[in-house]
């Protein structure tokens, strides 16, 4: 790693340090994005956000040295129109960027139909605590709430699209999924 890349991966890691007792509002970037900025602002940090052919990135620069810059990478593949969700794909960007997760994540599951001699277990809600989903199936969450859909294991399971993923993200998602089952 080079000097630069080092310095700022620091600056970095001061400010997660400093969000980490901090309260967000999950969802809303004109609440977390001062609080963020103020704190990139004591590592005498700034960021901003590029938008690729299929990547969000978001650029984090030292403010007193020209080539101090740290690029965090967001795929958004999986999202059918960029224009409707690009409020979303900043929010993820940030909450993977500089470690913001919510406390506690319930899963409601809806009953399901039930076919004669099954057993009929998949109705109780799924509490997962302290487990956040990985990015892409955080963006499929938000798309099926957004969409008024059910938010179901079977439900994410349609939307994500684990052939698109890398090995590292494919089994992350495969490990969160067979975590709902329990």
């Amino acid at each position: 790693m080079s000097n630069s890349k080092f310095i700022m991966a620091k600056k970095l890691c001061k400010v997660q340090q400093s969000l980490m007792g901090k309260t967000f509002e999950w969802k809303s970037l004109q609440k977390m994005l001062p609080i963020i900025f103020k704190e990139c602002l004591n590592e005498n940090m700034t960021f901003w956000f590029n938008f690729l052919e299929d990547a969000a990135v978001l650029n984090l620069r030292d403010i007193e040295h020209e080539n101090y810059e740290l690029n965090i990478r967001y795929a958004y593949s999986t999202i059918p129109t960029l224009a409707e969700h690009i409020e979303d794909v900043k929010i993820n960007l940030l909450h993977n960027a500089f470690l913001i997760s919510p406390g506690e994540i319930i899963f409601k599951i809806n009953p399901p139909t039930i076919e004669v001699g099954k057993k009929d277990d998949d109705q109780q809600p799924i509490k997962m605590t302290n487990a956040v989903p990985p990015t892409s199936i955080r963006t499929v969450i938000d798309m099926l709430e957004k969409n008024g859909e059910p938010v179901t294991k079977k439900s994410i399971e349609k939307y994500l699209q684990l052939d698109k993923m890398s090995s590292d993200n494919r089994r992350r998602c495969i490990a969160y999924l067979r975590a709902m089952e329990d």
